[in-house]
């Protein structure tokens, strides 16, 4: 089985990080990555996620993705015109 970054297998999924100049790819079972998923949310302790945001830059890059994806979701609910 090859390992291209961000492919998702049976049992495993790829992941590439940047670390300097370098690309880092890792294969991990996919239980081990939900695993990890799973104990990062449980914990998460705001109540709103926008205002947990400090740094300005952060917050106003989180909101152009949450407004690009409201934008998308807004679309795909509007019955298509005829």
């Amino acid at each position: 089985m090859s390992a291209e970054p961000g492919q998702v297998h049976d049992r495993s999924l790829s992941i590439v990080r940047k670390r300097g100049d370098a690309d880092h790819l890792t294969v991990r079972a996919r239980e081990t990555v939900a695993r990890a998923i799973a104990e990062r949310i449980s914990e998460l302790s705001y109540a709103n996620f926008k205002s947990s945001v400090d740094e300005d830059d952060r917050h106003d890059a989180y909101m152009q993705v949450w407004d690009a994806m409201y934008r998308f979701q807004e679309a795909r609910l509007k019955p298509a015109e005829q």
